[in-house]
């Protein structure tokens, strides 16, 4: 969502009914020690009572009781349209189908519900507030296992009027879509999700997710990489100044897509903030104006004509939103519109934008109607543009087309989205040429943005412009702050590459020059894959140009292992980067075959394999092998009906999965497998302990969500059908390409 600015230096993280304890001055519930937080802030209600938002002073007591009220919890199913509408009927049948109204405290409260805006029911809410998920014994189960599915990327926690810029935007996968101001990754997720919806491995787009806080953007990498895309970029840059990218045609890459979700003072989010009452103020609006415009306008020179941008802010300051619409709009010189995204989303509830607002004074005073009659002094802090616009100027700008989101409408907070439509170029001249911010440098020197050139050089990509120096030398600091691993692309030709492209029958097909590494020594510890654009963005923009964080998927890892026929392993990331391409080291294994492998911590005897996963072991050497159910049509009934790869390391007598104990845990609490383990700490808690045998949703996968079944179900498909008809000894290997005998 829209990012408070805490005293306007740092943007506040805002994460979404974390388990974090709460500040002693918000807790409310009376207990000694604790003060009960103030939801009262004088200038704050009179500023948006005298606005005129609100027709009656019914409507504005409705609104900012609503604001007085904790926020409620909501979730969305992630991943592709196919596995997440099975997940969602998972959670659905096992625990919000069996839940009943509740009294909590002498308030009723209403079982979750999908959000009526969200496409699919993909996305829900849920009446109970943090601190009731947290602390109310009937629902603290749901929240350990919406807490543990969040962590491993089948959920995101995600307030639900943070969800609606990106539903907005309108992705497809062959977008290029700039997130300027990512942190911490949300929206970001959601956009990723949208560019993979079509269930293909390899999109033609790319994600470049953006944020000016170098520690940020460590939190949105995490968000980012428990989705697993090759497509994903994050880069640290000053979004008012974002750089140009250059391709190797040697034209700037022009964004289909942009969202500009800027720092803002957050009132919208008083639901879940509630510190920020005491902290609001008209001047945090003020000081925030001209950053807003200048991250927008330059969000719009790197927008393609007939792209779309969309703007948003988590307040209902109209400073911060109609204001900065209607300047963007002027500078544009008539090549940008808004777009009417009333038939858009109609199940949310929704006002028009405004075209009439005061603005008042540090003191709590208005000011004129009119900027020419205020102060010398006071020009020096607000400006022409905070003013609403003249009545000539309302026609033409079609202000009502923004969308304004009161908490009280669904029970959500506050927001504010503009979606623009480029008409044409937009000249530089239009704004003048931008200056470094004094807000949130910590030490890190920003960019010429007109001139792509740094002030100051450091590491770069191996390949292309500056990347030599960086290759040799490995990290390099950059103005005190930027400390980054190079990336260095492989050939079809990489001598390590060679041997594992035999051992795991890689096809030629593969993208092989997309493998990246970010050591230059000969012992690389990971290989990663990144998608094309992502490769031609890196190689033709080092490291001086873009501040290049994280990109890519982990594929392959050293492996450790004593004789090791080769010397990397595959991982669970990046299995579905690799399963188009893999014609072996699959075998097949039924549905008996998935508690033995998921429930053993000491791996599965293969003598306990049923049939179909005897004769596939048998035709696999030893070493890393991926493990293929593919759900046949005359399955028992309540077993599996999807694919599930697992890597998993063949010895002469075990299959042993080489999965983090996470997911091992995820996949036992998925089908449903008692086991004992010590509860952890942390806030995650046991999760599988708590859900000793429940029983598996019949249509869901535990593996990577983004993509659709990979190569590797049919090939292991194949060799069940062929170990069937010939009774084991070389079924499996025929079908998935000849494994190769140990030596």
């Amino acid at each position: 969502m829209g990012k408070r600015w805490k005293n306007n230096k740092k943007r506040a993280r805002g994460d979404h009914f974390s388990g974090r304890r709460e500040d002693k001055r918000s807790r409310t519930d009376g207990k000694s020690g604790y003060e009960e937080t103030v939801r009262e802030n004088a200038k704050m209600e009179k500023f948006y009572k005298e606005q005129g938002f609100f027709k009656t002073d019914a409507e504005y007591d409705t609104f900012i009781k609503s604001l007085r009220t904790p926020l409620a919890a909501t979730f969305r199913v992630t991943g592709t349209r196919g596995s997440a509408g099975e997940f969602r009927d998972m959670i659905k049948e096992r625990f919000f189908d069996k839940m009943a109204p509740m009294d909590h405290e002498g308030v009723m409260y209403n079982p979750p519900r999908p959000l009526p805006f969200y496409p699919d029911n993909l996305a829900w809410h849920m009446d109970y507030h943090r601190t009731m998920l947290r602390k109310v014994p009937e629902l603290k189960k749901l929240h350990q296992f919406i807490v543990a599915m969040n962590e491993k990327g089948n959920l995101s926690r995600q307030e639900a009027v943070s969800m609606i810029p990106p539903l907005l935007l309108d992705v497809k996968p062959e977008h290029a879509v700039l997130d300027m101001c990512a942190a911490p990754g949300s929206k970001t997720a959601q956009i990723i999700e949208m560019l993979h919806a079509g269930g293909e491995p390899y999109p033609k787009g790319i994600v470049i997710a953006n944020d000016s806080d170098n520690k940020r953007c460590y939190t949105l990498t995490h968000q980012i990489k428990r989705l697993q895309s090759p497509n994903a970029m994050v880069v640290n840059h000053d979004a008012s100044m974002f750089p140009k990218i250059k391709l190797t045609s040697g034209a700037d890459l022009e964004f289909d897509r942009i969202l500009c979700d800027v720092p803002c003072c957050g009132d919208g989010t008083l639901r879940k903030n509630p510190n920020a009452w005491t902290k609001w103020s008209p001047m945090n609006g003020v000081g925030l104006h001209k950053l807003q415009v200048k991250i927008a306008f330059r969000g719009i020179q790197l927008l393609k004509v007939g792209g779309r941008l969309v703007y948003s802010t988590c307040t209902f300051n109209p400073i911060q939103n109609e204001a900065v619409v209607a300047e963007l709009l002027r500078m544009s010189g008539g090549n940008l519109e808004l777009v009417d995204v009333s038939k858009e989303l109609p199940n949310l509830k929704r006002v028009p934008g405004v075209t009439d607002w005061k603005v008042m004074s540090k003191e709590g005073d208005w000011l004129p109607a009119e900027h020419d009659k205020i102060t010398a002094d006071q020009k020096k802090q607000f400006k022409a543009s905070m003013w609403p616009p003249t009545a000539e100027e309302t026609a033409s700008l079609n202000l009502d087309r923004c969308v304004r989101v009161f908490p009280q409408l669904q029970d959500t907070g506050g927001f504010f989205i503009a979606v623009f439509n480029k008409l044409g170029p937009i000249k530089q001249s239009a704004l003048e040429k931008p200056q470094p911010l004094k807000v949130n440098t910590r030490g890190i020197p920003f960019w010429d943005a007109v001139e792509g050139r740094a002030r100051g050089s450091y590491g770069g990509t191996g390949q292309g412009k500056g990347g030599g120096a960086a290759a040799e030398g490995g990290k390099k600091k950059f103005g005190g702050g930027f400390k980054e691993d190079p990336y260095i692309f492989q050939e079809q030709d990489t001598p390590y590459f060679a041997p594992l492209k035999e051992f795991y029958g890689i096809a030629d097909t593969f993208p092989a020059d997309q493998l990246v590494t970010r050591s230059a020594q000969a012992k690389k510890r990971h290989i990663y894959f990144v998608s094309g654009l992502a490769k031609e963005v890196l190689v033709n923009n080092g490291n001086d140009r873009l501040r290049t964080i994280n990109v890519g998927v982990k594929v392959l890892t050293r492996s450790d292992a004593r004789n090791a026929p080769v010397d990397y392993r595959l991982c669970m990331d990046g299995i579905e980067c690799l399963a188009p391409s893999m014609t072996k080291r699959v075998a097949a294994i039924s549905h008996t075959d998935i508690p033995l492998v998921v429930g053993s911590t000491d791996g599965t005897k293969l003598t306990e394999l049923s049939e179909v996963g005897k004769a596939s072991a048998a035709d696999v050497s030893n070493g890393c092998t991926v493990l293929s159910y593919v759900p046949s049509e005359d399955r028992p009934a309540g077993t599996l009906s999807c694919p599930i790869n697992i890597i998993a390391w063949k010895t002469p007598t075990h299959f042993k999965p080489l999965v983090s104990k996470d997911e091992r845990n995820m996949l036992r609490l998925l089908l449903g497998i008692d086991y004992e383990e010590a509860p952890k700490k942390g806030r995650q808690g046991q999760v599988a302990a708590t859900f000793k045998g429940v029983k598996p949703a019949a249509n869901y996968s535990p593996t990577n969500q983004l993509y659709a079944p990979s190569a590797l179900a049919a090939a292991a498909a194949a060799a069940a059908a062929a170990a069937t008809k010939g009774g084991g000894g070389g079924g499996a290997a025929a079908a998935a390409g000849g494994g190769s005998k140990a030596k």
